[in-house]
């Protein structure tokens, strides 16, 4: 049996996921890469997201 494959295109959007928990963010990190994500940054808190923010052209925010 062959793999579905994705009819959306999600390698050239960036996500920024932002959780305080690293075990979340770790595990929202493998599900975006097994959707085929692959520009993903991380941020602990407010602060450290806005600082990705200023370098990291995020399209979408994941945020607990």
């Amino acid at each position: 049996m062959s793999e579905p494959t994705s009819r959306y295109a999600l390698d050239n959007i960036n996500v920024l996921v932002l959780d305080d928990n690293r075990h979340m963010r770790g595990l929202v990190q493998s599900i975006l890469h097994s959707l085929g994500v692959k520009n993903i940054c991380e941020a602990a808190d407010a602060a450290a997201a806005f600082k990705e923010l200023q370098h990291f052209l995020a399209d979408v925010l994941i945020v607990d």
